[in-house]
C-alpha cells in the first residue's frame, strides 16, 4: 500500500497524475503541503478536487486554496481545479 498525502507524493514514481482528490486533515497547512507535494506529479490538464470546501468546520481548505491562488469552481462542497486553467 502506498502512503497517503504528502508522504505518498515523495515516493511517487508512476505516470503523471490525471486526478487528485485532497481530503486530508482539512487544516490549512496540511492542505497546502498535500497539494504542493503532489503538484510536480500532476499532468498539465489534471483535475484536483479539494473536499469540504466551504464547510464551516474546515476553513483551512478555503484558506489554502486562496493562498495557492487557484482558480476553479465550487461544486457541492468541493472545489474543483483544472490545472491547465491555472496561471503560470
Amino acid at each position: 500500500m502506498r502512503e497517503p498525502g504528502e508522504s505518498g507524493a515523495q515516493g511517487w514514481t508512476g505516470p503523471p497524475v490525471d486526478f487528485l482528490f485532497i481530503d486530508s486533515s482539512h487544516a490549512r497547512e496540511d492542505t497546502l503541503a498535500e497539494f504542493r507535494g503532489w503538484r510536480r506529479h500532476l499532468a498539465k490538464d489534471a483535475f484536483v478536487v479539494f473536499h469540504d470546501y466551504g464547510h464551516p468546520a474546515f476553513p483551512g481548505v478555503a484558506e489554502a486554496i486562496e493562498e495557492l491562488r487557484l482558480e476553479g469552481k465550487a461544486i457541492g462542497g468541493a472545489f474543483t481545479v483544472n490545472m491547465q486553467d491555472q496561471p503560470a
